[in-house]
């Protein structure tokens, strides 16, 4: 097998395990919003170009497997580590509007306030970096910008509720995407 094979096989299975873990973990609503089912698009278009475009790489510099693979292993890391800290919560689904009815702020959401998020945008870059592939580094912005327009809209949402003062606090000492050392 070759080594582009093996990176887009571990990364599909990723991507899968994203969405595997959005049916068991999070709450889904039947009646999705159009962004919710924009987002779900997305994420299957997603897939499939990563899994073709990867497939299709024959050379890699040996800076882009290293930095690609690190990548996949932090982002990787990153979610399944945030999983299993928060495995008894069921969070809302992306752009359901809906506020949590408490805020999380142990285990990785300690550094930063969007874990999940960091993760998925983290698999879209290691793709991205690995093959160098100017089309997946379009997707990787494309999909950076959904997740980060579905953060600021469930804060906003936080801030509209009892837990608004608790969560400014909060995000005045931790980072949305990159942890305030």
């Amino acid at each position: 097998m070759h080594e582009s094979h093996l990176f887009a096989a571990c990364l599909v299975s990723l991507l899968l395990s994203f969405i595997a873990a959005a049916l068991f973990f999070f709450k889904i609503k039947r009646s999705a919003t159009a962004l919710t089912q924009v987002l779900k698009v997305m994420a299957v278009v997603s897939l499939c170009l990563q899994g073709v475009e990867l497939v299709g790489v024959r050379r890699v510099a040996l800076y882009q497997a290293v930095l690609g693979w690190g990548i996949l292993a932090l982002s990787t890391t990153l979610f399944f580590s945030t999983w299993y800290q928060q495995r008894r919560r069921k969070f809302s689904e992306v752009f359901s509007g809906k506020a949590p009815g408490r805020l999380s702020t142990e285990g990785n959401y300690r550094w930063i306030r969007h874990p999940f998020y960091v993760s998925y945008i983290l698999a879209y870059v290691a793709g991205a970096v690995y093959s160098g592939s100017t089309v997946l580094a379009a997707q990787t912005a494309i999909m950076m910008v959904l997740y980060t327009a579905a953060a600021r809209r469930e804060e906003r949402s936080i801030q509209s509720t009892r837990l608004g003062a608790a969560y400014r606090s909060y995000a005045k000492r931790v980072g949305g995407f990159f942890p305030k050392w």
